[in-house]
């Protein structure tokens, strides 16, 4: 379980994700929302990860209407607006 709080969000058609140590992601959205992507980014201060690896995260769903699951090593997030 991660120690630190996550924050989402969409704004000029970009999807951030950002963590007490800065941002994790920042991703294109198109128009409808959709999206399905595999992204990879450097660790950062926080990341449990082995030297030399990259962290990638697997997203799929629509960002606008929130429904959206992120995978990420052995973690599934998923994101339910109501």
């Amino acid at each position: 379980m991660d120690p630190e709080p996550y924050k989402l969000e969409i704004a000029d058609n970009k999807f951030t994700a950002t963590n007490d140590y800065g941002i994790m992601f920042s991703i294109a959205v198109p128009a409808d929302g959709e999206i399905y992507q595999l992204y990879k980014r450097p660790p950062m201060a926080g990341d449990h990860i082995a030297p030399g690896k990259w962290m990638e995260y697997k997203m799929i769903g629509n960002v606008k209407t929130g429904k959206l699951v992120i995978w990420a090593a052995n973690c599934v997030y998923t994101l339910n607006l109501y």
